[in-house]
């Protein structure tokens, strides 16, 4: 399945993207992207061919400056993912997700801030049904949720 050496292409897509900020209010911001991922004109060893359509994201976010030295953040991403049955294995399964965020950034002085940040990704189930006579037809569900915590340090030159 894995032989030693032997090399395997799996390129990254180009991708196109577009995203607009608009400030609300001095101390008020919203945002909103778009970024369509042209995978099936990937180089993927075939496997792009298994895939329905190329995939896309749709972001949007606010922030809001509490004070001259706190601002918060909140985030949305919808993802929709290309892959459909035929391209789901169990070594390799691309899901569509609906991802929030939340963060923080702290101005400790007028050249340090801290950034904390919070991502939680709630993926979409898939189901694969298989048939192989004379075994009994069988179902494999992908599904998946994750989260994670990023703690960051900017010096400002």
């Amino acid at each position: 399945m894995f032989p030693d050496g032997e090399k395997e292409r799996n390129d990254i897509p180009a991708t196109l993207a577009i995203g607009a900020d608009y400030a609300l209010s001095p101390t008020f911001r919203a945002s909103a992207s778009y970024t369509l991922f042209f995978e099936k004109e990937a180089n993927w060893e075939g496997r792009e061919k298994d895939l329905d359509s190329n995939s896309y994201d749709l972001a949007f976010a606010l922030e809001f400056d509490a004070s001259d030295a706190l601002t918060f953040s909140a985030g949305y991403i919808y993802t929709k993912t290309g892959a459909g049955a035929k391209y789901q294995t169990d070594m390799s399964y691309d899901l569509g997700a609906n991802t929030v965020g939340l963060g923080a950034r702290i101005k400790l002085s007028p050249k340090v801030d801290i950034d904390l940040g919070g991502i939680y990704v709630m993926y979409t189930d898939q189901t694969k049904s298989y048939s192989a006579p004379p075994f009994p037809d069988y179902k494999e569900t992908y599904k998946e949720s994750t989260y994670a915590f990023a703690i960051g340090l900017n010096f400002h030159l």
